[in-house]
């Protein structure tokens, strides 16, 4: 079928008690992966109530089963005919959609047309999708095209092949073959079986280490997605998995402070009427979660709430709830931990034990001795007040600079990383002015789940090298990604203000302590200080790597400027600028050895020369 100047294929096709549905959606395209489709039903006679009656009608049976309340706009209403525009906004479970609906009475048939799209509704109306919902009123019967699926036990083969290795490098390869698996998957013609077989891929895929930075937990959600579309509450043990699965997973990609939102969804699922007690115990569990990932004490407290319900819902389950009881009370344990309820913790620990299977039970049994051996009165030193001070304060700078960010951290992270020392400006600290251009995001040590234009000094280091290097430094602001900071008690540095400079030189010196430095060169007095100390330390056990990065502020040259003094006064050369920022090393003899650009950075060059300087 041609419509909008678009050839369509029938995926549905049903004729049932005089009443004909079908589906389209763009040819060439799986159903579960479009953004549009296109609904029809025909019956014979008139729907028996006057067309206005069907937004409002519509709009609260969305209400029923969604998690947010539709905004409703009535386009078109007159004696036959009612056209309706239906929106989900900000729907951060299900993701936002909208449609338009016409419903036509004649004298012999009635029909029914729906344009559904899976994006955000758009701030000006389009006519072109209002002329698609009319043209498919008249539009002739579709021609179903068989799904040319694989059959069920052939898409869970290929599963079980698929993730029984979990990923490995090259990791492009493995991503393509799963894709493939998944495409399978959703290929399947709709059934309950095909959707159980759907939800427990996307469980799989949330599993697989480093399944957030994968990009496996924003496909797992996209599945879940589909078997609520499929089956709302028509089957309540899959509607309650599939939110579970979609609201954990969200989970794994959303910033601590955006949590509040997926809260808000679990608990307006939570309010429908009539939950199973499988629906409430799942819920609850999910509930106490996501509650546990806010990270704030009235959350945890809660939590302690949500956990306790479904643990009682869980408990009317009887024989066939054990498993469900058990995740409410390791959920309720480690809510009480992080409350410091030791007593609590033991009392629910005590009882989960009981209930858990072989690979649980030791962690458990494990935590319960620990908790046994702990000393219930501590002496506590005069250094630990303030160190606490100290430490809530740099949290809370830490927290500020994650505002509204997560990292999603590599699964391949070197067992033996290598000690590396950065030496560099103080002042380079929270300034993002390093322009954001990696390749390849897989074979990088971590990435956002939305690209930021730039990245700081430290956090273009981390990202460059962080799985394979244990990175340290001195001074400075805390920036919310990184290099990792050693510092001193704010009394400490008031009786010894150069203690910085013991460090630093240890540091230095010690080639076993420090494999690599990495030297951001400028003329400041700390990194002036800092040169003559490798000028007077040098060492065959210790490579040196020296790195003026670009910057979108300007050209660079201000900062080529500042290093040239600082090495020139040393009888050191430096190459000259590239807008590409400088990465280069010199020979025993002081002389270049290399010069390379940030490309080398970015495209994951110098991350297999740090490999390299591993093996040495």
């Amino acid at each position: 079928m041609w419509l909008a100047e678009q050839e369509w294929s029938c995926v549905h096709s049903v004729k049932q008690d005089g009443k004909l549905s079908e589906q389209w959606c763009p040819k060439g395209l799986l159903p579960s992966r479009s953004k549009i489709m296109l609904s029809r039903d025909k019956w014979l006679g008139p729907l028996g109530a006057p067309p206005g009656v069907f937004p409002d009608a519509h709009a609260y049976q969305i209400s029923l089963t969604s998690f947010v309340r539709p905004a409703l706009q009535t386009i078109k209403v007159d004696e036959h005919t009612a056209v309706w525009l239906v929106a989900l906004r900000e729907d951060v479970l299900m993701g936002d959609s909208w449609l338009i609906r016409l419903v036509h009475q004649g004298d012999e048939v009635s029909t029914a047309c729906t344009v559904e799209m899976f994006e955000p509704v758009p701030e000006t109306f389009d006519p072109a999708t209002l002329k698609l919902v009319i043209d498919l009123a008249s539009a002739p019967l579709g021609e179903l095209v068989p799904a040319g699926a694989l059959s069920q036990e052939v898409v869970e083969s290929a599963i079980n092949i698929a993730l029984s290795s979990g990923p490995a490098m090259p990791i492009e390869p493995w991503l393509k073959s799963l894709d493939e698996v998944i495409v399978a998957a959703e290929s399947l013609p709709p059934s309950l079986e095909a959707c159980f077989l759907l939800g427990r891929l996307a469980t799989l895929l949330a599993q697989v280490p480093g399944a957030a930075f994968l990009g496996l937990c924003d496909e797992a959600v996209r599945l879940h997605r589909i078997n609520l579309r499929r089956v709302n509450r028509a089957h309540p043990l899959l509607w309650a998995f599939s939110i579970r699965g979609a609201l954990l997973a969200l989970a794994e990609v959303t910033p601590a402070d955006d949590l509040p939102p997926l809260i808000n969804a679990c608990r307006a699922a939570i309010g429908k009427a009539d939950l199973s007690p499988v629906e409430q115990a799942t819920l609850h569990y999910c509930e106490g979660e996501l509650l546990l990932r806010n990270q704030k004490q009235a959350s945890y407290k809660e939590a302690v709430q949500a956990f306790s319900q479904s643990a009682e819902a869980a408990r009317e389950l009887g024989a066939d709830g054990g498993s469900h009881l058990f995740q409410a009370l390791d959920g309720l344990a480690r809510a009480h931990r992080a409350l410091g309820q030791k007593q609590e913790e033991i009392e629910v620990l005590s009882i989960a034990v009981k209930l858990a299977g072989e690979n649980a039970r030791p962690d458990l049994e494990q935590r319960l001795e620990e908790l046994a051996q702990a000393d219930p009165s501590p002496v506590v030193q005069p250094w630990v007040a303030e160190f606490s001070e100290w430490h809530q304060s740099e949290q809370a700078r830490l927290n500020r600079g994650r505002t509204g960010r997560l990292l999603l951290q590599t699964p391949f992270r070197t067992a033996n990383p290598m000690s590396v020392l950065v030496l560099r400006p103080l002042l380079t600290a929270n300034v993002a002015g390093v322009p954001n251009r990696f390749v390849n995001p897989f074979r990088h040590a971590w990435r956002f789940h939305e690209e930021p234009q730039t990245f700081t000094f430290e956090e273009t280091l981390s990202r460059a090298l962080g799985h394979l290097c244990s990175f340290t430094s001195r001074g400075g602001d805390m920036e919310g990604f990184g290099v990792g900071r050693v510092d001193s008690l704010p009394s400490e540095e008031a009786q010894d203000p150069e203690q910085w400079k013991k460090f630093v030189e240890i540091m230095v010196v010690d080639s076993i302590l420090t494999r690599l430095v990495l030297i951001y060169p400028s003329d400041s007095p700390g990194m002036q200080w800092e040169l003559d100390l490798l000028t007077h330390n040098k060492s065959d056990q210790q490579a040196r790597l020296f790195m003026i990065p670009p910057d979108i502020s300007d050209d660079g040259g201000r900062r080529w400027r500042s290093a040239d003094r600082a090495l020139s006064s040393r009888g050191l050369d430096l190459p000259p600028w590239n807008t590409d920022g400088l990465i280069f090393q010199y020979d025993a003899n002081g002389k270049i050895a290399w010069t390379e650009t940030f490309e080398m950075l970015w495209d994951g060059r110098l991350a297999s020369w740090v490999v390299k300087q591993q093996a040495h």
